[in-house]
């Protein structure tokens, strides 16, 4: 326990449940679109760019502006990826530009 009046491991395992969710996420993303045969080859490019740049996202130092540019510029040019919004909405709720 911490000075948190137990509040620490109530949030652990809710990271724990959220990087979960995160993770297999990224799974289905990389392994549905293999082995379906009749997904197309572009959303098939669609869901790895969403999968890539999601754990992009989740890994990337907060506090490194200019690696939070060149991953903003880099999703922007991006064509193929699904719910690009959504990704972006997420980049700018770390670093609004």
């Amino acid at each position: 326990m911490t000075g948190l009046s137990g509040r620490w491991p109530r949030a652990t395992c809710a990271r724990k449940a959220k990087i979960s969710s995160l993770l297999s996420l990224r799974q289905s993303c990389r392994l549905i679109p293999g082995r379906k045969k009749l997904i197309s080859d572009q959303n098939r490019s669609n869901y790895g760019n969403f999968a890539r740049f999601v754990m992009k996202l989740y890994r990337i130092d907060v506090k490194n502006k200019a690696k939070l540019a060149t991953l903003r510029r880099e999703i922007e040019a991006t064509a193929n990826t699904a719910d690009r919004t959504w990704i972006l909405e997420k980049l700018n709720e770390i670093d609004p530009k």
